[in-house]
């Protein structure tokens, strides 16, 4: 959330306030006169499962290469993993799959019900991320059809944010005469 309001909102005098619980939003933007300026729908994109077991070996070992890909064997009961350490990562993968969760998380959240003015905020993990790969987020951005009010992919390093910086922030401005 703390990307989202660094990245999209104006510096001014607005508040946010999160919900916890389950409600159609996660966070509320309010004025400073207590008025609600967005209401915003929250969620990360990440492949929780694999994430899920690399958190375990860190645990366990110390250390996990963070792009390797899992290898499973054994039986259910008896299973293990291994992270194979140094191993070549084509980067054009890793932003396809960082663009399918993207996707995924839309979908899902498409799924549900919210009220017509809920923004929704996608973060995602863009620590491997540089500007040559802004173009292929836009694409997908610009496919995407949704039902909320505004939608967002907030890189949590900040490296990528889509649509950008200017079109968020005049977008707020315009919308809701936020004085700077």
């Amino acid at each position: 959330m703390l990307a989202f309001v660094n990245a999209f909102v104006p510096r001014t005098t607005i508040r946010c306030r999160l919900h916890a619980g389950n409600q159609s939003d996660d966070a509320v933007l309010l004025d400073w006169l207590g008025r609600t300026i967005k209401s915003i729908q929250i969620t990360y994109a990440a492949a929780s499962y694999i994430e899920h077991f690399r958190m375990q070996e860190l645990s366990r070992s110390g250390s996990v290469d963070a792009l390797s890909k899992p290898i499973f064997s054994g039986s259910r009961k008896a299973r293990t993993l291994v992270f194979p350490r140094g191993e070549m990562t084509d980067h054009r993968e890793l932003v396809s799959k960082v663009i399918q969760l993207i996707k995924d998380c839309v979908v899902a959240k498409c799924s549900k019900r919210y009220a017509s003015d809920v923004t929704l905020v996608v973060g995602f993990d863009d620590g491997l991320s540089d500007s040559g790969d802004l173009a292929d987020f836009r694409v997908t951005y610009d496919s995407i059809t949704h039902p909320f009010q505004e939608l967002y992919f907030v890189g949590v390093q900040g490296r990528i944010l889509v649509p950008d910086k200017n079109f968020g922030s005049q977008k707020l401005d315009e919308k809701h005469q936020i004085c700077r």
